[in-house]
């Protein structure tokens, strides 16, 4: 590191960022003009979280010649004791494309000579976890996981840990309401409130709002097996109360041009209501059978720990959220009666994309 050989790395494939301890970045030489500001904190899986003093880029060799790799590390500092020097995180591995073998105690990766290696020292990894064990001053009990005891808290619909402000985008237009965060600076909630007015014509504020992704750049194929035979549930019998329901979402359904009525389908279905937290019935679809007939595809969805590696370095996080993203695909054609469903009133089948089907997932991707 900087020119400089050190000892006592960890190679943590868990972490997201690549760690410097304060003590190793004095004995490399580093001084405060080395520290870029950094904004962002460190949160272990314990849940305690630490403010790093900086970021600092310095060259790390991996190996020496002539199977080396070098590359410049952008290095959280923290001012923490440490059995350790410095962490090797994921942002680096992956840039290595390093292999890890806990068993082997190696971590090979590839060079333009080859295969390099740098294989860890048992004495220095034993001396490490005895260091590591006598830094903690007292044991510490880590609750993983509770089960709420209130059922009424299991209820509570999910709420901001900020407080927010209702704001109003079009006076002619009541129901077009936003909320922006509290802790804004007025500037701020300034420049994001005409940003969204600007803008106001992007949101789906209903159904009617959303046009959907153009069939021709993609649609929702089935692909069922041709030696598959077809299933036709039977109506399953719903008390008064879930029948009303099942009334009121098939009308809202159809008011949203997301269903139409279907006769003699292939394929027929049946509807599964599930309690939501807060009383009200959710309505499913049981595509089981259908499911069974159609191949699963193996598109590969994105990992959680590139995603989080994605967000390291970056001040703000944004999120978009699509309106009804499934709703947006269309059915092919072909495959809408398949999508068939049977209520004591009739039988519908979608014409967009519904939840519950194999593939969904990957299509969506």
């Amino acid at each position: 590191m900087a020119n400089t050989y050190v000892k006592r790395v960890m190679i943590n494939t868990g972490s997201s960022a690549d760690i410097l301890y304060f003590d190793a970045f004095q004995k490399l030489g580093l001084t405060d003009r080395d520290l870029a500001a950094l904004t962002s904190t460190l949160t272990g899986f314990t849940g305690n979280s630490v403010s790093p003093l900086g970021i600092t880029t310095i060259p790390v060799t991996f190996r020496g010649e002539p199977r080396s790799k070098t590359l410049m590390v952008s290095f959280m500092v923290v001012k923490l004791l440490s059995a350790y020097n410095a962490i090797i995180g994921r942002p680096t591995l992956n840039r290595l494309r390093a292999i890890v073998s806990t068993y082997h105690r190696i971590m090979m990766f590839p060079t333009r000579a080859g295969v390099g290696e740098v294989r860890s020292d048992p004495r220095e990894s034993r001396q490490c976890y005895l260091t590591a064990t006598t830094l903690l001053k007292k044991p510490r009990t880590q609750l993983v996981g509770t089960v709420p005891q209130d059922p009424e808290d299991s209820a509570r619909d999910p709420y901001s840990t900020e407080k927010v402000l209702e704001l109003l985008l079009d006076p002619s237009h009541p129901d077009k309401l936003v909320k922006v965060g509290s802790g804004l600076t007025e500037s701020q909630q300034v420049q994001l409130i005409e940003f969204l007015r600007k803008n106001e014509d992007v949101f789906a504020w209903s159904p009617n709002d959303m046009p959907g992704v153009d069939p021709e750049i993609t649609q929702h194929h089935l692909n069922i097996s041709p030696d598959a035979r077809p299933v036709k549930q039977r109506l399953c019998k719903f008390a008064p109360d879930q029948q009303k329901a099942i009334e009121d979402e098939i009308a809202r359904l159809l008011d949203a041009k997301l269903v139409l009525e279907v006769k003699y389908p292939t394929w027929l279905s049946n509807i599964v209501l599930v309690k939501k937290a807060n009383g009200k019935w959710r309505m499913c679809i049981d595509y089981t059978d259908l499911n069974r007939a159609c191949p699963k595809d193996c598109y590969p969805l994105p990992r959680i720990d590139q995603l989080v590696d994605a967000t390291s370095g970056h001040q703000l996080l944004s999120f978009m959220d699509a309106f009804s993203g499934y709703n947006q695909i269309r059915m092919a054609p072909r495959d809408k009666q398949n999508t068939g469903f049977i209520t004591h009133n009739g039988t519908y089948c979608y014409k967009v994309m519904p939840f519950g089907l194999k593939i969904a997932g990957a299509t969506y991707q």
